[in-house]
């Protein structure tokens, strides 16, 4: 993204707390040849912009250099903004205007990123408990042909890829999963650092795969029954055909 000399921030605007520009910001960027207050009242008018719902005004902190009253500012909402930039007709208006809807969109990802640590992650890791229990590497053992004697003995290393693979990238999204690796020291397990919500969906994952890796003849087959199944957060799906079980 671009970055424009406009301001995005949070601001109070109709007794909500709202995305927001200075339009004077605006103004000077859109470089339109007419006087701000001018500009900006006519615009008001003509396109029935609303005080206390799409802007609030201010008094500027700048003193008026000609004395009088006080310059006047407004802090309009970016979607004020965006119609604003639009209206203008020019290529600093298209500019603007894009710059506008790429802001709503980091800072909605950064929001959902911001949210999902909240309700999958830990401050802190917690103790350690089996999570992956024998009948999740019994099957693993049975569909791939790899010896499980208990995990005490230790799991091949195709049964740790098959766990990060359809059970941690299917239900983490990548960021949150990256940042479960870098959390993680020493002997700690991933799922340590999850909170029940997390579990649950890891814990219910298990079982999807479990139940995949029972009906699979081959390890290519439970491959391509995952890929159908199973569709990994921020990567493009790949569907591969699936081999009859008989």
């Amino acid at each position: 993204m671009t970055a424009l000399p406009i301001a995005v921030a949070v601001r109070h605007i109709g007794g909500d707390n709202v995305l927001a520009i200075n339009a004077r910001e605006l103004h000077a960027y859109l470089d339109s040849g007419q006087e701000f207050s001018a500009w900006i009242r006519a615009r008001i008018q003509q396109y029935g912009f609303a005080e206390r719902v799409d802007f609030e005004v201010f008094d500027r902190s700048i003193k008026n250099p000609k004395g009088g009253r006080p310059s006047r500012d407004y802090m309009v909402s970016l979607d004020m903004a965006k119609e604003l930039a639009m209206v203008e007709k020019t290529v600093q208006g298209r500019v603007a205007r894009r710059y506008f809807i790429d802001c709503e969109k980091e800072l909605r990802d950064r929001m959902v990123k911001e949210t999902a640590m909240t309700l999958l992650l830990l401050e802190a890791p917690r103790e350690w408990k089996l999570r992956f229990e024998p009948p999740f590497y019994k099957a693993l053992s049975r569909m791939s042909g790899l010896s499980y004697e208990g995990h005490s003995c230790g799991t091949p290393p195709l049964f740790g890829k098959i766990t990060d693979e359809w059970v941690y990238q299917v239900v983490m999204p990548p960021e949150i999963l990256e940042e479960m690796r870098e959390r993680r020291t020493g002997s700690q397990k991933l799922h340590q650092w999850l909170t029940e919500g997390g579990l649950q969906k890891v814990e219910a994952q298990i079982v999807a795969v479990t139940a995949l890796a029972n009906s699979s003849p081959n390890y290519q087959d439970f491959a391509a029954r995952c890929s159908q199944s199973f569709e990994k957060p921020g990567q493009i799906r790949l569907v591969y055909p699936l081999q009859s079980a008989a």
